[in-house]
């Protein structure tokens, strides 16, 4: 399958006590097939542990020590509680973004919990309409490539607390309260990145901000936030006042806004959302 043969890239260097794991929940044997061989050709070496099972979660809970590389087919994976990611992982959707696609069925607090040095997303859609938090960065660095967040307009899709790093390019994050909130002290990089139908688009607070071809679409807000300090700001529609190259911390490059309620507003919270 040519659609499946193009998402798989080379992984990188495993642990020697890492593992390549592959969720498959069903498919054509063919396709199973194709997949299994072009990891097992991406593999450092021939003796590199490697597991096939249906359950998503089961794999996750093999990644609590050495750096793993996890393989997600096409479908619906369903976690039923929140995954504390507290060592370094890669996590890779080896078909259609679109329709690789993973939720937590039972609802609560979050997603993903980040909690390592440096952890990876691609080629899937996270979806957290149930949750508070799509997925929260503690420590470390998270980045995503090719990944769609979808939440509901009560969540914040990406929270990235102070000392922490988030990077994400040609990525989508849509149908959020907040789609990426970045606490004071963290570091923020979007790259083509579509920001559309939240409440607010990129809300922060004395961080570092790199922006660079991102769209802000239809917020019903604000697209951007800058929060803290004294004084209250907005530009509503673009029409006039603030640029985001004058907000403290950022740095901008061809970014667009088109629908937003206000594109950018600065200083009009007190407190972090």
């Amino acid at each position: 399958m040519k659609e499946m043969r193009d998402r798989i890239d080379l992984p990188e260097e495993v642990d020697k006590n890492g593992k390549v794991l592959l969720a498959w929940l069903d498919g054509l044997s063919d396709d199973l097939l194709s997949v299994l061989q072009r990891i097992k050709s991406n593999l450092p070496d021939d003796k590199t542990s490697f597991s096939c099972v249906p359950s998503l979660e089961k794999l996750l809970d093999e990644c609590r020590v050495a750096k793993n590389i996890v393989y997600v087919g096409e479908g619906l994976h369903c976690l039923k509680r929140s995954c504390e990611l507290s060592s370094e992982i890669i996590i890779q959707g080896v078909g259609a973004a679109s329709k690789t696609l993973i939720e937590n069925s039972e609802g609560g607090r979050l997603l993903f919990d980040v909690m390592n040095r440096g952890s990876s997303f691609s080629n899937m859609c996270l979806v957290g309409s149930k949750l508070k938090f799509v997925v929260v960065v503690r420590i470390g660095c998270c980045r995503m490539s090719n990944v769609t967040v979808q939440g509901s307009h009560d969540n914040v899709a990406i929270l990235v607390q102070s000392g922490a790093e988030f990077y994400a390019e040609s990525c989508t994050f849509t149908d959020c309260s907040v789609a990426v909130e970045a606490r004071e002290g963290s570091k923020i990089t979007l790259k083509g990145c579509v920001i559309q139908n939240n409440i607010n688009g990129l809300v922060f607070q004395s961080s570092n901000v790199n922006l660079e071809n991102c769209h802000f679409i239809d917020n019903t807000q604000s697209a951007v936030v800058q929060f803290g300090g004294s004084e209250s700001v907005s530009e509503s529609n673009g029409a006039s006042g603030i640029m985001l190259e004058s907000l403290q911390g950022v740095t901008a490059k061809g970014i667009t806004f088109s629908g937003n309620k206000v594109n950018i507003s600065r200083n009009i919270y007190n407190d972090p959302l």
